[in-house]
């Protein structure tokens, strides 16, 4: 099996669970979990390709 990512887009103003579950206080944020679903990276803001891609690489 290959590598695999899923993204997925909430609108935490109509969706209240998973800025609770994920202690999302301002936008935009992305929440990085691992293949066990465990937290390994939070960013706040708007980030580059590069800082992007470093953290999914490091979420592996």
């Amino acid at each position: 099996m290959g590598d695999e990512i899923t993204f997925e887009t909430v609108d935490v103003s109509e969706n209240f669970a998973p800025a609770e579950k994920y202690n999302i206080q301002a936008t935009p944020t992305i929440v990085i979990l691992n293949a066990q679903g465990v937290v390994v990276k939070t960013i706040v803001g708007i980030v580059g390709k590069e800082e992007l891609k470093a953290a999914l690489e490091a979420a592996k």
